[in-house]
């Protein structure tokens, strides 16, 4: 105390600012902690259960426990046990930051829907993110996503979706590369390339060629870097407050390796946008008069950083978010002999060729199998937003939990779709089941969120689902053959998106 005394003795105007700053300091906590309570209380907002935890200030001890189970694969379900022991909503401390976990459709919905304006996905996200995918639609709010909304939206439309030839080019690269004679093969590897060659190509207009052996080595330090980025974000995602002590010279290489290999790319294509238009025909027809998505959102006087990072960010989406799809099929497909059946009958019905866009979206049983896989295993898992003002969810409050609970700015909101499509009050007795039939009744509104939902839904879907139904028809009438070679039990691994532990390890056989 003695040292305190004399340093303020001997400087007395930094003990009075010093005393200033702490007093305004306090009276400002004191004054919002007064605001926030008079607003839960007029909007009749219950208490938020906690879960029990020793560390409430940091959640260190949540972050080991979560960590421990991610390591195991066992994350998604930990949470899914919380929710069936304390409730649709609750509220836990994890690096610093208090998050209110929900897998309630109502409060899903006010969160993506009904307050939109309330919410957004906030400054960690963003700047988690912002290395590796720059400022896209992904990581943006405000003017900024509006923006990049507007430029992607038309590029999703169906004369572009239902390219099958596209599918089918990629598609025929993949049944060369895998093999059809029963030997035990990681599909889920083979997809990732596939659809990272499909996405490059669509999205670019130069395929990286990741499923042939004589890919470029350009091409193959980009699909590392590609990963390795990826695989980088969701670390700085769950560090919270001390994100910005983690320093990954890895990361910092691999976001440099995708920047440099994308940058020329879209600089050409900005100089192509600049042709006149007899120029603009004579290089369609030397580029086979294919749909290039990069060149359909490039507007006059574009900023080529700005081009990048947008397709960027839907290059990452489509990649994980279909190659996860597919491969939960074909991983879940293989272990229901019944099921592959039937979709086998469905299929058979083209007698050997291919199917058009519209067949595809009348296979009644392909279709309500992916829904199914969707439900149990979203690419997605679970995601969060970050209020923008004070406000409030509809229920998960007080000690019944069917008060509002209050939310203040700058609070977390962490909804868990994997939770929500596996709740039995809304799925029946037989949610956690596989049962692709259930989609020919249920109509579950926001208990079914594969894809989020309200205005940041994902654009893409429609792309996804097409592509998925496609390749998986493509695959039954290939092979006579398709059998699991893995009965250990499901483990996830969770990076951006979804995926599967120990691979997904099939056969193939009877090659048509």
């Amino acid at each position: 105390m003695a040292p305190l005394l004399k340093v303020m003795a001997t400087y007395p105007l930094v003990t009075v600012f010093s005393t200033i700053l702490l007093s305004y300091w306090i009276v400002a906590k004191a004054l919002t902690a007064r605001r926030e309570k008079l607003f839960a209380a007029s909007h009749g907002c219950g208490k938020l259960k906690m879960r029990p935890q020793w560390d409430r200030l940091f959640g260190i001890d949540f972050f080991f426990t979560v960590m421990k189970k991610r390591a195991k694969g066992q994350d998604l379900a930990y949470f899914n046990e919380m929710f069936q022991d304390i409730g649709s909503t609750f509220g836990i401390v994890m690096m610093g930051f208090t998050l209110t976990m929900t897998n309630e459709p109502e409060n899903i919905q006010t969160v993506l829907a009904k307050q939109f304006a309330d919410f957004e996905i906030g400054e960690s996200r963003s700047k988690g993110g912002q290395q590796m995918l720059g400022h896209g639609i992904l990581n943006s709010d405000g003017e900024s996503w509006e923006r990049g909304r507007a430029m992607l939206r038309p590029s999703f439309v169906r004369s572009q979706v239902g390219d099958f030839d596209l599918f089918e080019r990629n598609f025929q690269k993949l049944i060369d590369v895998v093999p059809a004679d029963g030997s035990t093969v990681d599909i889920q590897e083979f997809l990732s390339r596939f659809t990272l060659d499909v996405g490059t190509e669509y999205f670019l207009g130069e395929n990286c060629n990741m499923l042939q052996p004589n890919a470029s080595e350009h091409c193959k330090q980009f699909a590392w870097a590609f990963n390795v980025g990826l695989e980088g974000i969701p670390a700085r995602f769950r560090l919270g407050k001390f994100a910005k002590f983690y320093y990954d010279t890895r990361y910092n290489k691999a976001c440099d390796i995708v920047h440099n290999y994308i940058a020329p790319i879209v600089k050409k294509a900005v100089e192509r946008s600049q042709l006149s238009p007899a120029e603009k025909v004579a290089g369609l027809e030397k580029r086979g008069d294919k749909y290039v998505f990069l060149d359909s959102i490039i507007q006059k006087d574009c900023d080529e950083i700005e081009v990048r990072d947008q397709v960027l960010n839907v290059l990452s989406a489509a990649r994980d978010t279909i190659s996860s799809l597919m491969s939960s099929c074909i991983w879940k497909c293989t272990r229901y002999p019944e099921i592959m059946a039937k979709l086998r009958r469905e299929v058979d019905l083209f007698e050997g060729r291919t199917p058009t866009y519209q067949e595809i979206k009348d296979m009644k049983y392909m279709n309500c199998m992916i829904k199914e896989i969707l439900r149990l295993y979203p690419p997605v898992p679970f995601n969060a937003r970050v209020a923008t003002k004070n406000t409030c969810l509809p229920t998960g409050g007080g000690p019944d939990g069917k008060s509002p609970v209050f939310i203040k700015k700058g609070g977390r909101v962490v909804y868990q779709v994997f939770s929500t499509h596996r709740r039995r009050d809304i799925w029946g007795d037989d949610a956690e089941e596989f049962r692709p039939e259930r989609w020919e009744h249920i109509r579950p509104g926001f208990g079914y969120l594969p894809f989020n939902g309200g205005p940041r839904i994902c654009p893409g879907q429609p792309f996804a689902l097409v592509e998925a139904a496609y390749v998986l028809t493509r695959l039954l009438q290939t092979y006579s053959v398709l059998e699991s070679r893995d009965s250990s039990p499901y483990k996830e691994e969770i990076a951006l998106t979804f995926s599967h532990k120990d691979g997904v390890l099939v056969a193939f056989g009877g090659k048509a």
